[in-house]
């Protein structure tokens, strides 16, 4: 919407993937929008991942291969505008497991857009595996409390295949993130927020939002307080040295004021 002239400014996640509309690949594949200029990047820790009722027995992408169970996958739709939709499709694809696979065992996607909804499907039924991001979120964790879950790796193989086609990365899920973990996970990073305009976005006006960036963290940063750091959906402290860096190029006054206080060359 911004890359099309429909909005002057947005905030996207995973700050990551934004990267993938400049260079014109995946999501944007066939249509790029190399001029999208970056005001400042926001934190947030996330990752995406994949849990399953624990009642299937099934603990990896093998044990699916292998059982052939009919996973009813609760996540957002693959639509053309979701990344979290695109990023399901391409890891299921990379780990053999395709959509048109899951239907043939009678499964298949069953999707929503916000995660309390996903999370719903599984409470309901409707799904047997939810497939989603925002894992701070009270509603992965009290799903995890409710239902015995078992967390899917991804493998190797499949996060070395999605980093070379898109240049997704990866983090760690701590082991103790929720009930249900037993190790470490290492998952789709789908962390920070990207604020994006075009270039012939004011000067002055980036200029300015980059300077409340790193000025005016207090007023921000109150909202999520009341929450532990690791619970809360931005990750505080907003650091002006973060907030600096961006996957792709920043809008030149963005950049001109980080310049004179020393957070770029």
């Amino acid at each position: 919407m911004v890359g099309d002239g429909h909005y002057d400014l947005a905030f996207s996640t995973p700050a990551k993937y934004v990267e993938n509309a400049v260079d014109g690949v995946g999501l944007f594949s066939g249509k790029s929008y190399p001029d999208l200029r970056a005001i400042g990047t926001f934190p947030q820790t996330d990752s995406l991942i994949l849990a399953v009722d624990a009642s299937l027995g099934l603990k990896s992408f093998e044990d699916i291969r292998t059982k052939r169970p009919a996973l009813r996958i609760a996540t957002q739709p693959n639509d053309g505008d979701s990344f979290i939709g695109f990023a399901v499709h391409e890891i299921l694809k990379e780990a053999g497991i395709p959509v048109e696979t899951l239907a043939e065992w009678g499964g298949g996607m069953v999707e929503f857009d916000p995660p309390d909804q996903c999370v719903q499907a599984l409470r309901d039924g409707v799904a047997n595996a939810v497939f989603y991001e925002a894992v701070m979120t009270p509603y992965w964790r009290n799903l995890a409390r409710d239902i015995p879950l078992h967390f899917i790796p991804y493998g190797p193989e499949v996060l070395a295949k999605l980093k070379q086609k898109y240049k997704w990365t990866t983090n760690i899920l701590p082991g103790d993130a929720l009930n249900g973990m037993t190790s470490d996970l290492e998952v789709l990073d789908w962390s920070d927020w990207l604020c994006m305009v075009r270039p012939e976005f004011p000067d002055d006006v980036a200029y300015a939002l980059a300077w409340i960036a790193c000025n005016k963290q207090e007023i921000i940063e109150r909202q999520y307080r009341h929450l532990p750091r690791r619970f809360s959906p931005l990750t505080y402290p907003i650091e002006p040295a973060r907030v600096a860096q961006s996957p792709i190029k920043l809008h030149p006054g963005a950049a001109r004021y980080y310049r004179e206080i020393g957070l770029i060359s």
